[in-house]
């Protein structure tokens, strides 16, 4: 329950997200209400008018500063076009900038712009409106109130790098960055543009997923990874992926290196130079229940059957003694519950 209605999350990653984005929705209200924005709200019915006086005036430099980039505007127009992406905005959208601006709002919010909570939605195109009509900068409104959000989730480094880049890049620059990088990964194109095309990640989260795959360099099995990505079939089974890739590559540069990646079953696992599987798995609890051992079981056996040598399980949230003894039964080597603080490096502050 919030002041705009109940919300449904699935875990603990994504109820911190929707608590960021609360916040978020809080700070642009306060924004609203203050004498920088309704003065921006003022001149915005004055806008076409200043543009054509500036035409008159210094119709030059006016005419250079409209054109600066104007393939890429066009590109990106074009794009809003033809795109099936249902996280891209229209043409009208796109032309006016409008997807620019709110990109940048919610980087310095510290919440995802393609987000599907529509409250947040509302509240980011209410205030990119504005900017676009009225001159509205970032660094003048958020000087216009004194709380910011940004502050309440703890993130992966490779997480915060791409979150910059959705702030900097449209979403057709965004596309085509993320399957160059596949590729030089030595991922196929098709795998890279079938992926790309799996709309259930939005475009955020198929950039952090490529961003933490690339932090990976040299590590073999990347395009299984990847195939294993492209069947999920839910906007949640794809955030839960996100977490997942993002806290492989965590673990690969923060506790043991991989060699490789190999999907066991249907899960994601890391190899060791030494052949040892590791086991990561970004989940609230881990509790023993009918069906549990045996699901473990045939990983288990499964991992073996491949030569591997079974290593530790990492889990972010809880393992109850239960579960933990049955994984220690089945030969694995230590399980570490409450992995988040090892995996996750603390995010302070509103972000640059």
């Amino acid at each position: 329950e919030s002041d705009v209605g109940p919300s449904e999350v699935v875990g603990t990653v994504s109820l911190l997200e929707r608590i960021n984005e609360f916040e978020a929705i809080r700070t642009l209200e306060a924004m609203k209400r203050s004498d920088v924005y309704t003065d921006a709200l003022k001149g915005g019915a004055k806008a076409p008018v200043q543009f054509g006086k500036d035409l008159v005036d210094e119709p030059v430099d006016t005419l250079k500063d409209t054109a600066k980039g104007f393939g890429g505007f066009l590109a990106d127009v074009g794009y809003s076009i033809v795109s099936d992406d249902p996280s891209q905005e229209n043409a009208a959208k796109t032309a006016l900038g409008f997807d620019a601006a709110k990109r940048q709002f919610a980087h310095q919010l510290g919440v995802n712009p393609y987000s599907r909570f529509e409250p947040l939605q509302e509240q980011l195109s209410e205030v990119s409106w504005t900017a676009v009509g009225g001159g509205l900068t970032v660094s003048a409104a958020f000087r216009a109130v004194t709380n910011t959000a940004g502050a309440v989730l703890s993130a992966t480094k490779t997480a915060n790098g791409a979150k910059a880049l959705v702030r900097d890049l449209s979403p057709r620059k965004l596309e085509n960055r993320n399957i160059e990088a596949l590729q030089a990964m030595g991922i196929s194109e098709d795998l890279a543009e079938t992926f790309s095309g799996n709309f259930n990640f939005d475009p955020e989260a198929r950039t952090r997923v490529v961003t933490a795959l690339e932090s990976m360099k040299g590590v073999a099995g990347r395009a299984d990874l990847v195939s294993r990505a492209t069947l999920v079939t839910t906007p949640q089974q794809a955030n839960s992926m996100r977490d997942w890739v993002e806290l492989l590559a965590a673990y690969h540069d923060l506790v043991t290196p991989a060699k490789r990646i190999t999907i066991i079953t249907t899960a994601p696992f890391l190899v060791d130079k030494d052949n040892r599987v590791h086991a990561v798995f970004p989940t609230d609890y881990i509790h023993w229940r009918e069906g549990l051992e045996a699901n473990i079981a045939a990983t288990t056996d499964a991992a073996v059957a491949a030569g591997h040598t079974l290593g530790p399980v990492y889990a972010t949230g809880r393992i109850d003694d239960k579960s933990a003894a049955l994984l220690s039964r089945l030969g694995w080597q230590g399980s570490q519950a409450h992995a988040e603080k090892i995996l996750r490096t603390e995010q302070t502050g509103s972000q640059e």
